[in-house]
């Protein structure tokens, strides 16, 4: 009886141990975590709004590796140790990069979702539909980043969980939003200037990415391609066809650098230039840093839009 007794006590007090063990352990890690220098990022553009607010004095990781497609990426188990490590995770919006909450969940990290307060607009198809594909019912199409406006609306969201987060780099965090939303915000002053005078064109795109950037600025859109979808019905691309030959439209617009077989077809048929807009998904925080960040890509869909309607 008494060896039983015994062992029952050890028992009790061995589960003890592991468990004061444990707690201090995650007490470790999670001070760890509130020590790193690190910010993850799902993406690259995410990546340079950390790197020009704290004048790039904290380490970026961006999780989404190059050429990835960033809406139904899976992350490898390697990436949730590289996560682990950061103070923080910065993701976009739901339908996007939501992929990246349930990650920094799984690491036991904060996450943070920059749109937050950012008027998002309902998914269409390009047709002047809602989108009704199962996977994105009731989200929100989430290029809100090409009106500068509400990129604007980001930079000071990330501006003040940066200083939450590294409240000695408080100061120089809030000078840098301070003079980065003044850059975004004389970039959108370049935008209404150069195309007020063509308010109300159309302009014709592969995907329906760019409703933000034509809303901001008085514009239409209509897209070729309804979500993830290869051939548009031939219903629409005869539309597609009658809007062409009717307003004269001598350009079509591929999408970083990817080109449709359709688009092709259209530009061949019909005699039309293809020209790139870039929507900045395949932004990688290495291109912000060799000089293509946002502002450059803007300016270069801001130069090929003037560009389209005044020849």
């Amino acid at each position: 009886m008494r060896a039983k007794t015994a062992i029952i006590t050890l028992s009790i007090v061995a589960a003890a141990v592991l468990a004061t063990l444990f707690i201090a352990s995650q007490n470790i890690f999670t001070q760890g975590q509130q020590d790193s220098e690190t910010v993850a990022v799902t993406w690259g553009l995410l990546g340079e709004v950390v790197h020009r607010l704290t004048d790039g004095t904290v380490t970026v990781y961006q999780i989404l590796p190059p050429g990835a497609e960033i809406h139904d990426w899976e992350p490898a188990p390697d990436v949730l140790e590289k996560v682990r490590n950061s103070r923080i995770l910065f993701w976009t919006v739901e339908g996007f990069d939501d992929w990246g909450e349930k990650l920094a969940a799984s690491a036991n990290v904060k996450a943070f979702k920059v749109s937050t307060g950012v008027e998002l607009m309902p998914y269409e198809n390009g047709h002047g539909d809602a989108m009704n594909h199962e996977h994105i019912i009731g989200a929100y199409d989430p290029h809100f980043w090409l009106d500068p406006e509400r990129f604007a609306a980001v930079v000071r969201n990330m501006a003040q969980i940066l200083s939450d987060e590294f409240p000695e780099k408080k100061e120089a965090i809030q000078k840098n939003s301070e003079a980065y939303i003044r850059e975004i915000l004389q970039l959108r002053q370049q935008f209404e200037e150069a195309l007020s005078r063509h308010r109300g064109k159309t302009f014709i795109t592969q995907h329906n990415a760019f409703r933000y950037l034509a809303t901001a600025f008085g514009l239409e859109t209509v897209a070729v391609l309804s979500g993830e979808e290869e051939e548009p019905s031939a219903a629409h691309l005869a539309e597609i066809y009658e809007l062409i030959e009717r307003n004269g439209v001598k350009t079509i617009f591929a999408e970083d650098g990817s080109i449709s077989p359709v688009l092709e077809n259209i530009a061949r048929d019909l005699g039309m230039e293809i020209k790139t807009l870039y929507t900045m998904e395949t932004l990688h925080y290495d291109d912000y840093l060799r000089g293509q960040g946002y502002i450059m890509k803007m300016r270069h869909n801001l130069s090929a839009l003037v560009d389209t309607f005044e020849h």
